[in-house]
């Protein structure tokens, strides 16, 4: 029984090594994939495709409130230039 017993608490021990492991190589892979997302090189890029910042200014014209058109709080913060 104590031979059972000590066996599979080396198991164990060995399971919560591999899964450490793994969750590291995991964290590594999520910030690998996260960076070349932000690089761009995970689809082909385009050419024809416009620039992230015209894509910004064309969201950013479309969303400003008009006139006799209740502002919200979020277009409150934006406006006072706050995030």
């Amino acid at each position: 029984l104590e031979a059972k017993l000590e066996r599979a608490l080396e198991l164990a021990g060995s399971l919560l090594f591999a899964t450490g492991s793994g969750n590291e190589l995991l964290w590594a892979l999520d910030r690998s994939i996260l960076a070349k997302a932000f690089r761009g090189e995970l689809v082909p890029q385009d050419p024809n495709d416009e620039p992230a910042s015209v894509l910004l200014e064309r969201i950013r014209a479309e969303a400003k409130p008009t006139k006799g058109r209740k502002k919200t709080r979020a277009s409150k913060r934006t406006a006072k230039g706050a995030p």
